[in-house]
């Protein structure tokens, strides 16, 4: 299988992806996926795509988050969140990343533009969240800050 380049479009039959949900002071960072096919097309998801045959969940994240936005990281500062399911039949597997600053984004063309969500009002936003991302942004959190 030859390298994932950052150019093509997510295909809709793949069934493992990993993505990163950037969080800083009490926000988290999530991209406006484009409407063009691509997984959670049209909703504000966590950055990420499909994970190469043999590839790390972890490494796929990295490539993924920096191919998308130009932002790189290193698998150990990774914390893993959970895993979802996309209406397609997909497994993302979530990874947060807690950033001491506040990270702009570059974007390539998988999304239309880049925004930070206040987590503790996640699913009151007037913009599309994917529901299944903001149950696992509240969860993560819920988890973090227990005693």
């Amino acid at each position: 299988m030859d390298a994932h380049t950052g150019t093509e479009k997510t295909p809709l039959n793949f069934k493992q992806a990993a993505a990163v949900c950037i969080f800083h002071g009490g926000s988290v960072c999530l991209g406006l996926r484009a409407s063009s096919g691509c997984s959670f097309s049209g909703y504000w998801a966590p950055f990420g795509g499909v994970i190469e045959e043999g590839e790390n969940p972890m490494l796929a994240a990295v490539r993924e988050l920096k191919e998308e936005t130009k932002i790189s990281l290193e698998v150990s500062d990774l914390q893993y969140m959970q895993e979802i399911q996309n209406d397609n039949g997909c497994r993302y597997i979530l990874y947060a990343y807690h950033s001491p600053e506040l990270l702009l984004p570059t974007l390539n063309f998988e999304h239309l533009e880049s925004g930070y969500f206040r987590i503790d009002s996640i699913k009151q936003s007037p913009s599309p969240v994917c529901p299944q991302v903001a149950n696992a942004i509240l969860s993560y959190e819920a988890r973090r800050w227990k005693p």
